[in-house]
């Protein structure tokens, strides 16, 4: 890799011109909320940050979960795209790029995402990068203090402020009063925590107020400041115990006590919002001229092909005054999220893909008031046309804080197929709008770039032509997809008085400021060897795509295919408890250790509708009575041998469980005479992949009935590989399974096809004719992800999932995602992750350790 490169840049622009007709909106709706007051549980009065010594940050867990919020419906076709550039006068002129914290001083940041943020202020600019912030010199850009862990602002205020740095962090100036905003939480322990600290000077290197508000059992993720006249409002997206989303959270604190303008206790108000409305943002002043007097604070997110936005009144005098009024909600111009919120990027010269963190708007909803109207900025990252590419779709808001709010203007900038995404917007006095994102596509690194209009150009439309700001030194290191969850563009506040238009932009490249993450020895020979182990077999067979309608639907009645198979999905989805039916099944025959039956779908295979299973009873323990019956359905791994899971099957016996061996459709002597492989279980047949894997569900429900039958009072399931995600439907419709064990996982059966080494030869025959959001949607009904809300509904069951971190199969992105989203519903789940990778953890010494884990977990839980 290149020197690392840094991250700190500064660029200027002016031009002048016409502001556009504003724009109708709808009329506003919505209730209000009564607000809640919190007390800080701690607050003192810090010595000169100058005067105490930066600490130096520990980071025992460099990469931070990502805490998602609920899905979203996609909201169709941007039509945006196309029309969000066009030429002008806009020009840029270049101003001071110095180094930031991640470069000099023997020191580099290694948390990921680095959560990119800095404000500017009179005479300094702070930069605040997880885990660690440091202050500059604006003018030359040299540095004054740091780099010092977040949590140096805190020495000597003990509790969980000085202990902690988690990060999250934002640095943030009040441009009116001239004091720095610095808050990141504390969350390794409860009760979950937020630290404040504001000085008491325009010198960050001075002294700070600081206080802590804790939040009991819910933790506070994702916290995002806005500086209003009457508060620093800070909102959150509230998870119980860590896990289940509950909605996000709107609080404001009490800036003019703070400031000592008057003399009342330091306390803050909070409004809890229902889980339906997550990644709220609140506005963030900028310029001098302040809101109308009395105005509301405004905060905004986004739903389905629309914006919400409530106005936030807080009374510091009588908290019954204090309301949150809202959302009303603003049509805006149709748009999928980018990789579905989730993580699609790609990078070129790896695997390895990024998080869009598309599931939010991004920081800041940037606030100016023009005199004559009042406008506020902001943008996220949403899907382009085609089968890949994503671009920033940005708004400009009036009429925020009272009467009815429109939606002045919006675009998509997207001038090819590129993936752009997490940018940040600012506007200066003039109503020039700027915005900075990431680059990146499979033929180019990632990279920072910008892009600005004049307020005489079109509306929604960008007419500065890209610029780039940091050509990336490489691409994301293999088996982390963190990429940032926010940055920062903020409007300098002198300038803004004259007129310069100075704006400073701030952007970590991440590829090259983890060294501690980078691939090491054990690393690199996994990679290698799973490449290797991935090729071995020749007889992989790229077959033409398929629609496959007919292996859905028993009348096709002349519809087009994609359509079929699309409703069919739809239906069988919301409908999977008949979709996963299981009939009676009378033929049940025990030849030695052989039982077979007859499959409960009828396929074209004849050979195929003989389910067979090899029981493997439980042994006899000499001198103890076996009161309760155990046993396990194992289901293996796509085209597995033979002999694959006898030995776990036999170390089960020993240990007092039955285990009855499934063997999965087209493996063996299922297998029709012209396949080599089991290549229909999986294939470019997308409704024949559906039907082969509703084929396995219903077997494995079926062998847990036979068990039952058989007088086992207790079963379980174990699955690997392909094995895992068929375990993990019949476990999600299948009461009678007390506990699960599932090697490899993923949430969509199409990302682990379209992404992982092992199905490159099925991505080849799927070609151009779909693209993976097509693909998630056609096998949805065979996806994890779609029924683990129905998991959430029914009675707790344990389960364990084994991952492995070096898995270029089932990618540790798609593991990761399906782990938060059952834990975030409050069901049992216990996470094992192993260094190796998909088919290493099939050698010594890891299938000994996956072995152990498995049979401890079903002989503690079973």
């Amino acid at each position: 890799m290149k020197k690392a490169l840094a991250s700190l840049l500064l660029t200027a622009f002016c031009a002048v011109g016409l502001l556009p007709t504003p724009a109708r909106a709808q009329s506003p709706t919505g209730e209000e909320n009564r607000a809640t007051v919190i007390r800080p549980d701690r607050e003192d009065v810090s010595p000169p940050l100058r005067e105490i010594a930066p600490k130096r940050h520990v980071s025992t867990n460099p990469e931070h979960e990502l805490k998602r919020l609920p899905a979203q419906a996609a909201g169709g076709q941007d039509t945006l795209a196309a029309t969000g550039t066009s030429t002008s006068a806009a020009t840029t002129v270049s101003g001071l790029n110095f180094d930031g914290v991640g470069i000099g001083g023997g020191y580099t940041p290694d948390a990921a995402p680095p959560d990119t943020n800095g404000a500017v202020g009179a005479t300094q600019y702070v930069q605040w990068v997880n885990e660690d912030f440091a202050v500059y010199d604006k003018a030359t850009g040299a540095r004054i203090y740091g780099p010092a862990a977040g949590n140096t602002l805190w020495s000597g205020f003990g509790g969980p402020c000085q202990s902690f740095n988690d990060g999250d962090p934002i640095a943030q100036y009040d441009k009116v009063a001239n004091r720095w905003v610095m808050t990141q939480f504390a969350v390794s322990a409860q009760p979950y925590t937020q630290c404040i600290a504001v000085s008491d000077t325009p010198d960050a290197t001075g002294t700070y107020h600081r206080y802590s508000f804790n939040y009991g059992r819910n933790f506070n993720d994702y916290p995002k400041l806005g500086v209003w006249p009457d508060g620093y409002y800070i909102t959150y997206n509230m998870f119980r115990n860590g896990r289940s989303f509950i909605g996000s959270q709107v609080c404001a604190i009490d800036r003019a006590a703070i400031l000592g303008q008057v003399v009342r206790p330091v306390t803050q108000q909070c409004v809890q919002l229902s889980s339906s409305f997550g990644g709220v943002l609140p506005a963030d002043q900028d310029g001098l001229t302040t809101p109308p007097a009395g105005a509301p604070e405004v905060l905004l997110n986004f739903g389905t092909n629309s914006l919400n936005l409530w106005r936030y009144h807080v009374d510091w005098s009588n908290t019954a005054n204090t309301k949150l009024t809202g959302p009303t909600n603003l049509p805006v111009a149709a748009f999928t999220r980018a990789c579905g919120g989730g993580t699609c990027v790609p990078q070129v010269g790896t695997t390895q893909q990024l998080d869009s963190l598309a599931d939010r708007l991004m920081y800041r909803l940037a606030y100016r008031n023009f005199g004559d109207h009042e406008s506020l900025v902001v943008n996220h990252s949403v899907a382009t046309s085609g089968s890949s590419g994503s671009g920033v779709r940005w708004y400009e808001l009036r009429s925020v804080t009272a009467g009815t709010p429109v939606v002045f203007q919006q675009g998509t900038f997207a001038p090819d197929t590129q993936y752009r995404w997490m940018g940040s917007m600012a506007m200066d006095k003039v109503g020039n709008i700027a915005v900075g994102y990431s680059r990146s596509s499979s033929t180019a690194q990632p990279s920072i770039y910008f892009t600005a209009r004049n307020p005489a150009d079109p509306a929604g439309t960008m007419s500065l032509a890209e610029t780039t700001i940091v050509i990336g030194g490489g691409s994301q290191l293999p088996t982390l997809a963190r990429w940032g969850d926010y940055s920062s563009l903020s409007v300098d506040p002198v300038d803004d008085l004259r007129s310069a238009c100075r704006i400073f932009l701030l952007r970590i490249d991440l590829p090259n400021l983890l060294p501690r993450l980078r691939p090491n020895l054990l690393a690199r020979y996994m990679h290698a060897r799973e490449r290797r182990l991935a090729t071995r077999d020749t007889n992989r067979t790229v077959r033409p795509f398929d629609w496959g309608a007919e292996f859905v639907a028993e009348r096709l009645n002349g519809d087009p295919p994609a359509r079929v198979v699309a409703e069919f999905a739809r239906r069988a989805v919301e409908h999977s408890r008949e979709f996963y039916a299981l009939p009676e099944i009378s033929d049940f025959k025990l030849a030695g250790d052989v039982l077979t039956w007859t499959s409960a779908v009828e396929t074209p295979s004849r050979e195929n509708d003989t389910a067979r299973a090899r029981f493997f009873p439980e042994l006899t323990i000499t001198g103890k009575p076996n009161d309760t019956r155990r046993a396990v359905v194992v289901l293996p791994e796509w085209n597995a041998k033979r002999a694959s899971h006898v030995a776990l099957c036999r170390v089960l016996n020993r240990f007092g469980i039955a285990a009855l061996r499934l063997t999965l459709p087209y493996h063996d002597e299922r297998r029709p005479p012209e396949l080599e492989r089991a290549e229909h279980l999986v294939s470019s047949n997308v409704g024949r992949t559906v039907q082969s894997v509703r084929q396995a569900v219903l077997d494995a429900r079926a062998a847990v009935r036979w068990l039952r039958e058989r007088g086992y009072e207790r079963v379980g399931i174990v699955g690997t590989s392909i094995g895992s995600c068929v375990a993990f439907l019949a476990f999600a419709h299948e009461p009678d399974i007390r506990a699960g064990v599932f090697n490899h996982v993923s949430g969509y059966f199409a990302d682990v096809v379209w992404r992982g080494i092992s199905t490159a030869h099925v991505r080849a025959g799927l070609g151009d004719q779909i693209t993976l959001e097509e693909l998630r949607a056609a096998w949805l009904p065979i996806s994890p992800l779609a029924y683990t809300e129905r998991l959430a509904l029914a009675a707790p069951r344990p389960m364990r999932f084994i991952s492995a971190r070096r898995d270029l199969t089932f990618l540790p992105d798609l593991s990761r995602d399906i782990i938060l989203k059952i834990r975030s519903s409050d069901h049992p789940l216990d996470a094992v992750w192993l260094p190796c990778g998909h088919y290493t953890l099939g050698e010594p010494p890891w299938k000994y350790l996956d072995g152990w884990k498995i049979v401890t977990f079903l002989r503690r839980r079973l």
